[in-house]
């Protein structure tokens, strides 16, 4: 009786061991996106040094992004969140953070300003940027489709307005490689931004 009581207890703790090593949950895997200052953009990308303050105000992003994990589309239009792939922080501080640096590294501007910015500071462009999408699949594409408004140093004179689009493809099939993709789409962005901030300046 003893003996099959020890097999018996043998059984049940090696199945008990099986079971919990299945059991067991996935590494949480934490993400941020990457700017021109990360080495995102070549040298000759850069435009000449830009030297007006540029502010940018807080970007408006989509309520189904602007959450902890990172989501993906299918092609028909289901949103999946992740569940061990999360930003490491507020993805829209990340996406404001990115665009600023973009912006920065390709006018050659030092003063590119986050909202709230000191009344002291003398700027000369405001910013405002709403993203009406950012999403993708991996080893599919990244879109994005974005509205942003240029206006002058009072905050209310609009100088320019724009609708943009990219695609981006996501070059691998992981979560790593879809915030990859994703940063190149904001990244180009950045530059059409920069392109016209540069031609509204030399049009004063």
């Amino acid at each position: 009786m003893c003996k099959n009581c020890s097999i018996r207890v043998l059984i049940l703790v090696i199945a008990t061991v099986v079971m919990t090593g299945c059991a067991t949950t996935p590494e949480t895997k934490f993400y941020t996106l990457i700017s021109a200052r990360d080495g995102l953009i070549s040298a000759d990308k850069k435009t000449a040094y830009f030297s007006s303050v540029i502010g940018l105000m807080p970007v408006e992003i989509p309520d189904y992004i602007d959450r902890p994990q990172l989501v993906k589309r299918r092609p028909d239009g289901q949103v999946l969140r992740a569940d061990f792939d999360k930003w490491a922080g507020s993805i829209r501080t990340d996406i404001e953070r990115v665009i600023a640096e973009n912006i920065s590294a390709v006018t050659g501007s030092s003063q590119v300003l986050r909202f709230p910015w000191r009344k002291s500071e003398a700027v000369e462009y405001r910013l405002s940027i709403r993203i009406e999408r950012l999403d993708g699949t991996p080893g599919g594409n990244v879109n994005l489709s974005a509205r942003w408004m240029l206006f002058g140093r009072d905050g209310k004179t609009l100088l320019h307005t724009q609708e943009t689009g990219t695609a981006e493809p996501v070059y691998g099939n992981t979560y790593k490689d879809l915030v990859h993709a994703q940063s190149r789409a904001l990244l180009s962005l950045s530059m059409n931004i920069s392109d016209w901030l540069h031609k509204t300046e030399q049009n004063r």
